[in-house]
């Protein structure tokens, strides 16, 4: 994938790009550095914060008055927290699992930035119920200018024909990624290589 091999990491779409080392991902557009070592730590901070939910004394003195709401939204980002650092390390496991084109083709790939996509989620949810001590370890980075990695200067989307390429050959057939998961996690890559397509004709 010409532009992409010499990036120091293997990208998936428009939003997930996996050092080659795997121990950190480019995810959101700017693109954020996320490494899993502080999701590590995240995990085990969040894990004090429900416990601290889940005592009698906090259910009395704490200023939400344990509400059963956030309890349940900090539980649901703890697992969802978990199987992104599952499908991570299994990433880091097995160095078996990039083309040398420049792109993902391991499945887990897929599933990790789906998994990522679904934490994001709840977390935007978390912030917006004002969760007492709660705070977001995906926070997107709003600046004046657009990402300035590597294989999104000059033109980001010269290469969405090529990710959605990789895609189709890849992955639209692979019995680990449901048809649901590929169009949530390819639809923007697939619609931007249609469209720059129907330009060039």
């Amino acid at each position: 994938m010409d532009g992409l091999t010499a990036s120091g990491f293997v990208v998936l779409n428009e939003r997930y790009s996996r050092f080659l080392d795997d121990r950190g991902i480019n995810y959101r557009s700017p693109h954020i550095s996320l490494f899993y070592k502080l999701f590590r730590a995240h995990l085990s901070d969040l894990s004090e914060i429900i416990t601290k939910y889940s005592s009698r004394a906090w259910f009395r003195v704490g200023p939400s008055k344990g509400s059963s709401k956030e309890l349940m939204m900090l539980r649901l980002i703890a697992v969802q927290l978990e199987e992104v650092l599952r499908l991570w390390s299994s990433l880091q496991a097995d160095r078996s699992n990039s083309s040398g084109e420049g792109v993902c083709v391991d499945a887990r790939d897929v599933q990790l930035c789906d998994a990522l996509d679904t934490l994001y989620e709840l977390e935007e949810t978390a912030e917006q119920m004002g969760i007492p001590d709660f705070k977001r370890l995906i926070v997107d980075q709003y600046e004046d200018t657009d990402c300035t990695c590597s294989h999104c200067v000059p033109n980001a989307a010269k290469h969405h024909p090529l990710m959605w390429e990789s895609a189709q050959r890849y992955f639209l057939h692979n019995e680990d990624v449901s048809p649901a998961m590929f169009e949530r996690v390819f639809a923007y890559v697939r619609e931007s290589a249609i469209s720059q397509d129907n330009i060039r004709m």
